[in-house]
């Protein structure tokens, strides 16, 4: 399993927050790969939603694109 994980902390606008992504290498009970997403308020409950996808370039895309899309929202890594 790979992670990756981001956080945006901003003390002005109140804002302590993390996203984690996890890509599970195993397979599906459905074949392709799968991917975890972990957000919330650091020290808070959290959401976590699994993702399946296809094959592995797949998955690598859906990366790239939700970090890209984190990075401009000002996350940054742990």
């Amino acid at each position: 399993m790979d992670e990756i994980r981001l956080q945006r902390v901003d003390e002005k606008k109140n804002m302590r927050r993390f996203y984690i992504i996890r890509r599970d290498w195993q397979l599906s009970l459905f074949g392709g790969k799968t991917l975890t997403l972990i957000h919330g308020r650091i020290g808070r409950w959290s959401v976590q939603k699994t993702v399946w996808l296809g094959d592995a370039t797949t998955l690598q895309k859906r990366v790239d694109s939700i970090v890209k899309a984190r990075r401009n929202h000002h996350y940054t890594e742990e």
